[in-house]
């Protein structure tokens, strides 16, 4: 039997990431005007992940004995295969209904939908699909005959136990497209996970523990240790992104993990994203030594009233800029995430916060606009006030509600002034010059 594993890029135009925000997907559309499309260009030059979930699918299917291959095309229809696993997303579902309509037309094939979105919002792929996989995927293909999976839902199982998924299979997907060269400049680059699920409160609005849980769930350090140079004898990988949503939640545990790269000297360079609170210089310093090169952090508003109207754990100011320059200081670089829209914002506090992130003057910056997935109780909240029922507009960079006190427009047009003000100051090209091409 033969097998695709569907990952349809339609948009050649746009940034697409379907397995960030938490596998809903993003489209990184940063505004209209010459900066924002510079920085676009930028960005797809440089950042493409590939989607974890097909990687486990990979390995679990081939230990199966099935033929797996990779799709991003929409032409790419064959009478050869025999089951078509699409992956849903935001920002792309139109594409992916459109792929499974031209299958159903064309083929006998059998159509699986699988992802946080089809999750979250089966009814829109019922009617183009044989069935649907909601919540993780992985132990119904581990555990059930392809043939006798029943039509319609069929509901996933939570791993509790991480260890049991086989390491992920790269084979199939063209490993030297994937990149995330603004932080790691070696290649062959790839994801992982250390752990799943987020217990913090914001999940209010960030859709991780709609699909992963609020209870973590941990991989052993000496399984992660031993993927790690799984991959690098495998694919010569060179860098890693971990996808774990606080990746040092359990400092000890990530310490261990430090320790262990080290001590069997595997040759990696590496990013993660964590919450500043679960740092401190002791554990910067021995996972830069272990390879660390970037961090991604949530810092959403210099506003901590606007922070804790929207169940935000923040870090005090004091903690996260000595965090921040530190690890700047001895060669980790930092992108910082902001939100625009939040439950109490208005356009002095987002101007405040566009100051607030030009003085943190991190390596990287990401302002977005609040944006309800579904799934959260932030969608609840503010379901009444939707006006954008055009999913793909759900990608982080465009508003869809009615906020109490902004518009739309200028929302967007927010956005767009803080990418130009925060990357066309000459302090930070000078920063970048140097970091990039002088170091």
């Amino acid at each position: 039997m033969k097998i695709a594993l569907v990952d349809i890029q339609s948009k050649s135009n746009l940034v697409i990431n379907k397995d960030l925000s938490a596998g809903f997907g993003t489209s990184s559309h940063f505004g209209n005007n010459w900066s924002s499309i510079l920085l676009t260009s930028f960005k797809r030059k440089n950042v493409k992940i590939p989607i974890l979930m097909f990687g486990y699918l990979s390995s679990i299917l081939t230990s199966r004995g099935y033929e797996v291959v990779s799709i991003t095309n929409l032409e790419e229809v064959s009478n050869e295969v025999d089951l078509y696993i699409i992956y849903s997303s935001l920002i792309e579902h139109y594409s992916e209904i459109k792929f499974a309509n031209k299958i159903k037309n064309s083929t006998n094939a059998k159509i699986a939908f699988v992802g946080p979105f089809a999750t979250a919002n089966p009814e829109l792929f019922e009617d183009h699909s044989d069935f649907i996989i909601i919540g993780e995927p992985e132990r119904v293909f581990l555990e059930m005959s392809i043939d006798k999976l029943p039509l319609g839902r069929v509901e996933g199982s939570t791993i509790n136990d991480l260890d049991e998924l086989p390491f992920p299979n790269w084979a199939p997907f063209d490993i030297n497209s994937f990149s995330y060269n603004h932080y790691i400049k070696k290649k062959p680059f790839v994801s992982m996970i250390t752990s799943r699920g987020c217990p913090y409160p914001c999940g209010y609005y960030c859709p991780y523990p709609s699909f992963q849980g609020n209870k973590m769930r941990f991989r052993s350090v000496p399984n992660v240790l031993d993927e790690i140079e799984y991959l690098i004898n495998t694919y010569s990988v060179r860098g890693i992104l971990f996808r774990d949503p606080i990746f040092t939640i359990d400092k000890k545990r990530i310490e261990k993990l430090a320790d262990g790269i080290i001590k069997r000297k595997l040759d990696i360079e590496w990013v993660c994203e964590t919450h500043l609170n679960r740092l401190d210089f002791k554990l910067i310093d021995r996972m830069y030594e272990s390879g660390l090169r970037g961090i991604n952090v949530g810092i959403e508003s210099s506003d901590e009233d606007i922070l804790k109207s929207s169940n935000r754990t923040f870090s005090i100011k004091s903690h996260q800029e000595s965090i921040i320059n530190y690890a700047e200081k001895i060669g980790i670089k930092i992108g910082a995430f902001y939100i625009f829209g939040m439950d109490e914002d208005t356009e002095k506090t987002i101007l405040n916060t566009i100051e607030y992130a030009i003085k943190l003057n991190t390596t990287y910056a990401q302002f977005t606009i609040s944006t309800p997935y579904p799934g959260t109780k932030f969608y609840e909240q503010v379901k009444d006030d939707i006006f954008e029922y055009n999913w793909e507009k759900y990608d982080i960079y465009h508003a869809v509600y009615n906020h109490p006190t902004i518009s739309s427009e200028k929302l967007e047009s927010l956005k767009e002034y803080a990418y130009y003000k925060y990357y066309f100051r000459p302090s930070w090209v000078w920063k970048y010059v140097n970091n990039r091409f002088l170091k």
